[in-house]
């Protein structure tokens, strides 16, 4: 063989070891939550909880921690309580919703990346699917006590994360 054909065949497998790499390896974001990790919690309590908000609500998300929980203030007779998550890869931007036990729930999803959806099978709760750049939201009644898990079904993303 001669030089020139060895370092292209040598050029050759490092490219495709580095591929190969890079395949095997997808690399998620120091700042994403896997979506196997998120959790919304519904709870029974006997009386409603005073409103309170411990810190104010950023205005961009830039300083929002991935363990960032939201927890709604009690809504007068009849009122939904709303949350809006931001949908991402591989992520629920905050990634813990808390309301109570009886309450109206209203949830919506913002996709940022991919397509996206939320689901809740305690609840048989899902969002029809969310585009990049746009929103579904999908409203129920908290009737169940307990911690359940919410994840997207598009493809791998429950998997992956």
């Amino acid at each position: 063989m001669n030089k020139k054909t060895v370092l292209l065949s040598l050029g050759l497998l490092v490219l495709l070891g580095a591929g190969f790499y890079l395949v095997k390896n997808p690399k998620v974001s120091q700042d994403q939550e896997p979506l196997s990790n998120m959790e919304a919690t519904f709870k029974k309590e006997d009386k409603m909880p005073e409103p309170y908000m411990d810190d104010p609500m950023p205005t961009d998300d830039t300083n929002v921690p991935n363990d960032t929980q939201v927890e709604s203030t009690p809504p007068a007779a009849g009122e939904v309580k709303e949350f809006i998550l931001e949908a991402g890869s591989f992520y629920y931007k905050p990634n813990v919703v808390k309301v109570s036990k009886g309450d109206k729930v209203k949830i919506t999803i913002n996709s940022v990346s991919m397509m996206h959806d939320l689901n809740i099978e305690a609840y048989n709760v899902k969002t029809a699917i969310a585009k990049a750049g746009t929103s579904a939201s999908v409203e129920f009644v908290a009737d169940k006590a307990g911690t359940f898990e919410i994840y997207c079904s598009i493809g791998q993303h429950r998997a992956n994360g």
